[in-house]
């Protein structure tokens, strides 16, 4: 178990690290240093984060399709 205060700390770490992120960065985040209190939390996030490239990714194919379409008429 892992001591409130360094839990804080790496909490702290990981807000600064998301709010640097560029939007498009949809990395998984490392688990590596992180306590297993956190381990729920990040393992969320980085659903999160494959979720959205899952939708961007058919929101593109949308785009293309439509504008593929749109041409023809």
């Amino acid at each position: 178990m892992t001591r409130p205060f360094v839990t804080l700390l790496l909490l702290l770490g990981l807000a600064d690290m998301l709010g640097s992120r560029h939007d498009s960065d949809l990395r998984p985040l490392g688990m590596d240093r992180m306590p297993s209190e956190l381990r729920p939390v990040l393992t969320a996030i980085n659903g999160l984060f494959s979720r959205t490239h899952t939708a961007r990714g058919r929101e593109k194919s949308f785009t293309a399709f439509a504008r593929m379409n749109s041409r023809r008429r």
